[in-house]
């Protein structure tokens, strides 16, 4: 009896099943110490992972046998995640095939053409690093990511790579990384998280204006850039140029002219509202909002009786009567 166990054990050890592990497809390996393990490709951001765990702990904690005797596949195992190993390593290839796990699983994809700028990158990764070789490491992973393929790249990601490059300290040059960063697909960019900007409109002919919460990546139902046609294709009239021009404004602003809203500097929207902007404040009653320096100016006695009975002089909305998508100022300026 206490043969045929030995055997079973041993028809166990050389027979590795794949079956679904807690973090994706798993070999099961039975130790020296009997006890059932899962040994799983998990990767970490770039770059590979083998790793072992206890299908039976609720987290998949591990307590590995006190002695491993370099023999054992569970020992080989340990001793390939002891080494400074890669996605191309021989012995981590090795052990793979032998488990029947796929080596490639989880592997990014880069687009032919990135292949030399990735190995440039990679060779900046340095495990362990603290301080600011510490950051740079963190720099490349995230360029890594969002050069990848096989997935979009994140916006968040996207960001933090753009302050540090912008805002460059290191004691190394940044060409590469700057490369990097400008061959990233922004029309692909996705986000976990809605991105909020906000947009002043000024009165006009659309109403008596407003401050409008515009959210990239609100909905499921994003277009490019985060942009929900939906949500906000209705916006229209004159609205002041925002202050920030970072990328998801500069998103906002370029979908918001598209469908026919005009966007006036500061100088501009003051003298928007000295003229036509306080014709169409005047329209609506009285009952009109704007920024605080913007305020339209208060119309005469004798304005508000010919305002009554004739428009005066209102190009933008002329401008907008004959081309409704036209979003340039009018020959001549505002007056």
């Amino acid at each position: 009896m206490e043969a045929e166990m030995r055997e079973a054990r041993i028809v166990r050890m050389l027979n590795h099943p794949i079956v679904d592990g807690r973090y994706g497809p798993a070999a099961e390996i039975t130790g020296t110490d009997g006890k059932l393990y899962h040994v799983q490709i998990i990767p970490c951001r770039s770059q590979t992972s083998i790793q072992i765990t206890d299908p039976s702990d609720e987290i998949g904690g591990i307590q590995l046998p006190s002695e491993q005797g370099g023999s054992g596949l569970l020992d080989r195992v340990i001793e390939v995640k002891r080494t400074d190993y890669g996605w191309d390593t021989p012995a981590y290839r090795q052990i793979c095939a032998e488990l029947k796990l796929d080596p490639d699983y989880g592997r990014p994809v880069y687009r032919d053409a990135d292949i030399d700028l990735v190995t440039d990158l990679e060779a900046h990764i340095i495990w362990g690093a603290v301080g600011d070789d510490g950051k740079v490491v963190d720099l490349v992973l995230d360029l890594l990511d969002l050069l990848r393929t096989d997935r979009p790249p994140e916006y968040y990601a996207y960001t933090r790579c753009f302050a540090t490059i912008e805002n460059w300290h290191f004691k190394r040059p940044k060409d590469v990384f700057a490369t990097a960063l400008n061959r990233i697909d922004r029309e692909k960019i996705e986000c976990s998280r809605c991105v909020p900007t906000s947009v002043d409109f000024l009165p006009s002919w659309e109403g008596g204006g407003f401050s409008s919460s515009i959210y990239l990546w609100g909905s499921a139902g994003n277009g490019s850039g985060g942009w929900d046609a939906d949500a906000y294709g209705r916006l229209r009239g004159v609205a002041v140029l925002p202050a920030n021009s970072d990328w998801p404004m500069e998103t906002v602003i370029h979908h918001l002219t598209q469908q026919g809203v005009v966007f006036l500097s500061l100088a501009e929207a003051r003298d928007y509202m000295n003229n036509e902007g306080a014709y169409w404040a005047f329209c609506c009653g009285g009952v009109w909002q704007c920024p605080p320096t913007l305020k339209p100016r208060k119309p005469s006695g004798t304005e508000k009786l010919l305002w009554k009975v004739k428009r005066p002089k209102t190009p933008l909305f002329d401008q907008h009567e004959l081309c409704p998508n036209q979003h340039t100022l009018p020959k001549g300026g505002l007056v």
